[in-house]
This record gives structure tokens, C-alpha cells and sequence, in this order.
């Protein structure tokens, strides 16, 4: 015999980031002083707040150690949301350097300091944002050094991105 689910399962997709703006709105928290709190810059909070952006394990680390509320339930909800979201279409691809450019944007590093900072070549690194060059142990270490995003991370999301050729 199988027991009944009481799982509650929404009309619509819910984004995470609409989950985020109601808490911090019980705790009385506003964006602004929240994004310099967990520390990202204000606009890529309120992107993410409005469903403009996706979670990322960064992100969702931030926010577990602010909130209390764990990294794994953030990736959840944000996996269901793009699951059950009619609207979702995946990418193309999720080539790491969508992530950096992202990260970068998050940080408010131009790609010239982050060149600098991680000791690269300027043009190793638009390469990997513009998903041209894939990302190496050695490269995976450097984005390490400035992102504070483990070299394993990185490599990850190069290995998944990997497409098969038909």
C-alpha cells in the first residue's frame, strides 16, 4: 500500500530569488545593505531577487552562511524551479566561462584586473569567457586564487560541458 504524498507542488515555477526576497523581507533585511552584507554588488542581488539571474553554488555558499539555510536546499530550489518553469530553456551550453563572466560581473572586476590578479594572459582569459579555450588544471588553480571558487569547481563545470559529437 502506498502512503499519500503531502508535497505541495506550485501552479507556477517559483525562483529562488523570489524565496530570498521574502526572507529577507521577514527579517527585515533590505537588498542593499544584504548584498554588501554577503558581498556582491547590489545589482547582481536585485537581478537575482527578480528572477533575472541563476543561482550558482557561490551564491547559494553566501547565502547558507548568512541565512542558515542550507547551499543544498538553494541548489534545489533552483533546480525545481527550472524543472517546473514552462518558460525554461536550457543553454546552448554551460561553458565555464559563462560562470567567470559572471563571477567577474558579481566581484565588479573587469577582465583586466582579474588577468592581472590570476597572473594570465589577458587573452587566456576572453578566451575561456568567450568559450574558446577549455579550462585546465593550471588555469582552474588561477581562477582559484581570486574567485575563492575550488579549482575543482572549475574543472566540473569544464568536464559537463564537454559535447558529444554526432
Amino acid at each position: 500500500m502506498t502512503k499519500a504524498s503531502n508535497r505541495i507542488v506550485p501552479a507556477k515555477a517559483i525562483h529562488p530569488g523570489e524565496i530570498l526576497r521574502e526572507e529577507l523581507q521577514e527579517r527585515g533585511i533590505k537588498q542593499k545593505e544584504y548584498a554588501q552584507m554577503i558581498g556582491v554588488q547590489e545589482v547582481y542581488l536585485n537581478e537575482f531577487v527578480e528572477g533575472k539571474r541563476n543561482m550558482d553554488e557561490a551564491l547559494a555558499t553566501k547565502l547558507e552562511e548568512h541565512l542558515g539555510v542550507p547551499c543544498k536546499t538553494w541548489m534545489n530550489l533552483h533546480k525545481g524551479y527550472l524543472l517546473d518553469s514552462e518558460s525554461f530553456v536550457p543553454p546552448i551550453s554551460f561553458h565555464p566561462g559563462i560562470t567567470l563572466s559572471e563571477k567577474l560581473e558579481e566581484l565588479g572586476m573587469s577582465v583586466e584586473e582579474f588577468a592581472t590578479r590570476s597572473d594570465l594572459p589577458i587573452n587566456t582569459v576572453i578566451e575561456v569567457i568567450e568559450g574558446k579555450r577549455s579550462v585546465t588544471e593550471e588555469l582552474a588553480i588561477a581562477f582559484e586564487k581570486v574567485t575563492k571558487i575550488p579549482a575543482r569547481f572549475w574543472l566540473q563545470k569544464q568536464a559537463n560541458n564537454v559535447q558529444p559529437i554526432h
